[in-house]
This record gives C-alpha cells, sequence and structure tokens, in this order.
C-alpha cells in the first residue's frame, strides 16, 4: 500500500474522531501491553416470587447485564427464573468458560443459609420451608463447582440476595461464608451485599441500594476488582450510616481490571451537553445544535441499553449507530456509521466506551483498516 495513502488516511481519521462530538483532539500510538481473557458473565434476578415478591431485582439484572457487556462480557441474563431456569443457565454458563476465561455470576433476589449451605430461591416455590429450600433452590456451590470443573481462570461471584429468614424472626441476611470450603477454585472472590446477620436494604429507586453502587463502581476506569468492591462498601456504608456493610471473601490470583484503564485517549477536552429526541424526550450526549433520535428504552432519561440512534449536525444525518448505550452515551458493542460529509461512510465496529471508540476496527471510505485497543489507534506498519 502506498505509505504517503496510508498517511494521509490516518491524518482524517484523526480529524473524524475530534468531529465525533465537537472534540480537540491529539493522536496517541500504543500498542497492546497486555492479553485479554475472554469474558462470560451469568446475571440472574428473580422478583416475583408468590411469597415475599421484591422490587429490585429486574433492574437490578437488566442494568447490571447492559453493564457488563460494555466491559466487554458475553452476557447471560435470566429473569423470574424457576428451578429448572437456573440450572439451565448455570449450564449454558459453564459451557463457555474454560482457562483463559474470566467468569461473573450475580444474583439478585432471595438467598437464605441453611445448615452451611447458601441457597439461591428460584421463583414458583409455595412456601420457604426447610424442605423445599433445601430441595428446590440452586446453591452458591452450584455454581463454584461449575467453575471450578472447567479451571476457569478468574471467578467472581456477587450475591444481592435480601432475605426474609423464614427459620427465625425478623429480616435478615443469612449468608454463610463460602471462601473456605472446598468448592471455592482458586482465585475467586465472593462479595456479599452484606455482612452475615445482616439485612440488605432494598431501597426505594429503580435499583437496590448495593447494586446501585455497584454499577457506578464497576464502570470506573482504573480500579483493582478488590479497589472497586472497596469503593462500593465505603459508599453503602455512609449512605446507610453503618447500617449496611458489603462484605468480599478470597482473593483474585492477580490483580484484574474490570474497567480499563483510559489512559492515551484521543479526547482532551469535551464539549458536549444533553440532547434529547423531540419524539420521546429521551437524551444522548452531543454538541450544541444536534438533533438526535434514539429507538431504545429510556432510563432515568437517557438512552439505556440496545437501539439504534440516529444523530443530525446542520439539518443533515451526521450518523448513525446500532449498538449499547449507558446513560446516553455509547458504550458496549456497537457499529458506528458517519454519513455525513466529510466523512461519507466510515464505520467503526466494536467496543464503545463513554462515547470512544475502544476496542475494534476503523475502516477508512478508501478501505483503510485501523484497529483500536484501549481507546488508543495502534500504529500501522508502513
Amino acid at each position: 500500500m502506498n505509505s504517503s495513502i496510508l498517511k494521509l488516511s490516518l491524518s482524517i481519521l484523526v480529524i473524524l474522531l475530534g468531529s465525533f462530538q465537537g472534540t480537540q483532539v491529539k493522536a496517541a500510538w500504543d500498542s497492546p501491553t497486555t492479553s485479554r481473557e475472554k469474558r462470560v458473565a451469568l446475571v440472574i434476578g428473580n422478583a416475583d416470587y408468590r411469597l415475599l415478591p421484591l422490587k429490585n431485582p429486574i433492574n437490578d439484572a437488566r442494568d447490571m447485564a447492559n453493564v457488563l457487556r460494555g466491559l466487554g462480557f458475553q452476557v447471560i441474563r435470566e429473569e423470574n427464573a424457576s428451578r429448572q431456569a437456573m440450572d439451565e443457565a448455570i449450564e449454558a454458563f459453564g459451557q463457555q468458560l474454560g482457562k483463559g476465561t474470566v467468569g461473573l455470576f450475580y444474583f439478585s433476589g432471595h438467598g437464605i443459609q441453611y445448615e452451611g449451605k447458601n441457597y439461591l430461591i428460584p421463583i414458583g416455590m409455595s412456601r420457604f420451608s426447610a424442605t423445599n429450600v433445601k430441595y428446590g433452590s440452586v446453591t452458591v456451590s452450584d455454581v463454584l463447582k461449575t467453575m471450578k470443573a472447567v479451571n476457569n481462570t478468574m471467578n467472581y461471584i456477587i450475591l444481592d440476595a435480601c432475605s426474609e429468614n423464614p427459620f427465625s424472626q425478623g429480616r435478615q441476611k443469612e449468608f454463610a461464608r463460602m471462601d473456605d470450603t472446598p468448592d471455592v477454585p482458586n482465585g475467586t472472590l465472593i462479595a456479599y451485599a452484606a455482612s452475615p446477620g445482616k439485612y440488605a436494604i432494598a431501597g426505594n429507586e429503580r435499583n437496590s441500594l448495593y447494586t446501585k453502587h455497584l454499577l457506578k463502581f464497576l464502570q470506573k476506569p482504573g480500579l483493582t476488582v478488590e479497589q472497586m468492591f472497596e469503593q462500593v462498601r465505603d459508599a453503602v456504608v455512609n449512605e446507610t450510616e453503618g447500617k449496611q456493610r458489603p462484605l468480599e471473601f478470597g482473593s483474585p490470583l492477580y490483580d484484574f481490571y474490570l474497567a480499563y484503564q483510559t489512559t492515551g485517549k484521543f479526547v482532551e477536552e469535551q464539549t458536549s451537553i444533553a440532547i434529547a429526541d423531540k419524539n420521546t424526550g429521551c437524551k444522548m450526549w452531543g454538541k450544541p445544535n444536534d438533533k438526535i433520535t434514539w429507538s431504545g428504552q429510556c432510563v432515568n432519561g437517557f438512552a439505556e441499553g440496545k437501539g439504534i440512534l440516529k444523530r443530525y449536525r446542520n439539518g443533515s444525518l451526521f450518523h448513525s449507530y446500532d449498538g449499547y448505550v449507558r446513560n446516553g452515551k455509547l458504550q458496549g458493542q456497537g457499529l458506528l456509521i458517519w454519513v455525513g460529509p466529510p466523512f461519507n461512510r466510515g464505520q467503526f465496529e466494536g467496543i464503545f466506551w463513554e462515547d470512544q471508540l475502544y476496542n475494534g476496527f476503523y475502516i477508512a471510505t478508501n478501505s483503510n483498516r485501523f484497529k483500536f485497543r484501549d481507546g488508543k489507534l495502534i500504529k500501522p506498519k508502513y
């Protein structure tokens, strides 16, 4: 390939990145320095119990799935799952795990500790009797055994389970520690929304108190998993004035970052405001004169989840996007196609992070391909 043509394409690409949302940019060349593990998550939210229904778990599961997809996870999600559905989901989860894979299991719903085991309560249980719980529930050990059997590299279990304990007076968290049992594979961390003997507060917002803070700090770049959980714990303790204290047990084999560090971005200065779809009122971030349409769901006034975005600039279609959005910003897997001049039909397909091209390929109008890794453009060899 003619090097002068390639260099010209690269110059255009840098300009294009700046035009994405009206930013000033500088090119930052780099090469990948770390390998990327495959990431797989199983997310379950159970709310519609015959006895003691809950209001948060479905929202918790949906929001957690969206955030994890934005962090590069393949996600299996179950809502209001029966015992059979939970078993099948765990089996499907196990089939995606293996050496070189990070596995994450998240459960929001009722959970009970009985005779030293932690039980996750499925939908459809007629009553919380000891027999029903023992023989009609899924145990956390079932998930741990699945992870251990496939020699998974790193494992995270997150349990946001608020239990109305049927075997004692009062509402309390009854989960037991699992980190010292034979079922726990090496490189496993188990996170509990509350310490043993304490209850997890559901709260009056869209998400449970614990998951609300978890969703926030999961997306904070540059934190190891342990640092992330520490910040979640501090936030929960502060908000509840010490009434709820999350706990984590176990130790990953090495420092692991769920949200990659975003140093080396092209963006130095963001000049964006919230732009509302005039038909739905749902907002995305963009330049002051932009106009948008959004086909997906709206959460707290901002575009959320999977959908199609069309952005108009100076009266013409500027670009279209088909993929995932979080809090009104492109985040997760998606395809972005620039339609308006001067970059007609250039496109990027891959992972976005807070409106930035993160991991994937930009294809220029002349068919040249440019690779992005961790928000950086990988310098091609001429």
